[in-house]
């Protein structure tokens, strides 16, 4: 009896160890998938932040460029405005009424 229950004892401590072993290998394994996803969606997240600045920044590009033109424009339009009001002032002071009343149709015309 007592060298059975012996050979027993060994052998129920020889399964829990085996059987720890393979729990700690199995939980070492699910570590290294679970740091392996984390690394994959990690890198996933940089890439696509990247891509989102890189996105935006040419947004702002753009817009920065369209502005400028704008400004462009609206420079343009005031240096006419004021090319053009002063021609016709230059008119309407040395002409005659119904040259005067020329001018001014001609300068609402032109706004």
């Amino acid at each position: 009896d007592e060298a059975m229950r012996k050979s027993l004892e060994s052998l129920t401590i020889s399964k829990d160890e085996e059987a720890k072993n393979a729990l700690s290998q199995l939980s070492k394994q699910k570590e290294l998938e679970l740091m392996t996803a984390l690394k994959a969606a990690d890198e996933d997240a940089k890439l696509k932040l990247a891509n989102r600045q890189n996105e935006f920044d040419a947004t702002i590009a753009q817009m920065k460029t369209e502005m400028d033109k704008l400004q462009s424009d609206l420079i343009t339009v005031e240096a006419r405005f004021k090319a053009i009001t002063a021609e016709a002032l230059a008119q309407l002071g040395a002409s005659k009424d119904s040259e005067k009343a020329e001018a001014l149709a001609r300068l609402r015309a032109e706004m």
